[in-house]
């Protein structure tokens, strides 16, 4: 089986990426415009037309709508709890793209299989879509694809060549996550919340030593199964507080030693 190349990939999602270019200019941070662009990615794999509804649309302002709406479904699937019918539950942009009536209780519902389906899309073509490097190897590449002199086109450089799966080392799939005074949660506690809030998601969760039995953790770190997982919890935060069994624990991306100056 022949895999894609990475330039393959971006070219097939060159629109995909030119949304994200243009809510990034409209004041999104990219790691939020890149989780609505992989919504809106999850939403043509079932069947809505999102993509292509916007491709169709002189209006810019109806992408700006769709992505406020986006952005509130990815809200609500990140709650413990599901949304109260009081704080208004309707998401008309994008059930009118839906033959079947959908709102935010419908989202949260299928949670599960959304967030399964968003990981699966930011781990896979995502990795590519949104690097800014080959983004902008491609732009390069292809500029000197239109004003060559010759029939023959350039050599395509080796990175956009290469084939488009990427696996994320550990540190980029990590969240340095620090204990609240007197936290008596265990790596477990701590698994078994993440795995309740977004499924099969831990590979592992590590809990500082300390020289005495007395002394209780003051951080750890949790290691996600994929660096996705952390785009979806974060969502554009630097810092995610999140309360376990009545213990607060706070989550920040990890910083690798050799990565800071």
């Amino acid at each position: 089986m022949v895999s894609l190349s990475v330039y393959n990939v971006l070219l097939f999602h060159k629109l995909d990426r030119m949304i994200y270019h243009d809510l990034v200019v409209c004041g999104r941070r990219p790691e939020v415009a890149r989780n609505i662009v992989a919504f809106f990615m999850l939403m043509e794999l079932i069947g809505v037309d999102v993509i292509g509804y916007i491709r169709s649309t002189p209006d810019h302002n109806v992408v700006l709508l769709l992505a406020a709406e986006a952005d509130v479904i990815l809200n609500c699937i990140r709650q413990e709890l599901p949304p109260r019918s009081e704080v208004g539950l309707a998401v008309p942009r994008i059930a009118s793209l839906v033959s079947q009536p959908v709102d935010l209780e419908f989202f949260y519902r299928n949670r599960g299989t959304v967030i399964k389906q968003l990981v699966k899309i930011l781990d896979g073509v995502g990795l590519v879509i949104f690097d800014e490097h080959l983004h902008v190897l491609f732009f390069e590449y292809e500029d000197r694809v239109r004003c060559r002199l010759t029939a023959m086109p350039p050599l395509l450089p080796r990175q956009l060549a290469e084939p488009y799966q990427r696996v994320l080392g550990e540190d980029f799939r990590s969240m340095f996550v620090m204990f609240s005074k007197g936290s008596t949660l265990t790596p477990r506690d701590i698994a078994e919340y993440f795995t309740r809030q977004w499924g099969d998601c831990i590979e592992k969760v590590l809990i500082e030593k300390r020289s005495s039995l007395d002394l209780k953790p003051v951080y750890g770190k949790v290691v996600f199964t994929g660096g996705s997982f952390l785009w979806l919890v974060f969502h554009g935060r630097p810092l995610v507080k999140f309360v376990i069994k009545g213990n607060q624990l706070n989550g920040k991306r990890y910083e690798p030693r050799n990565s800071r100056s």
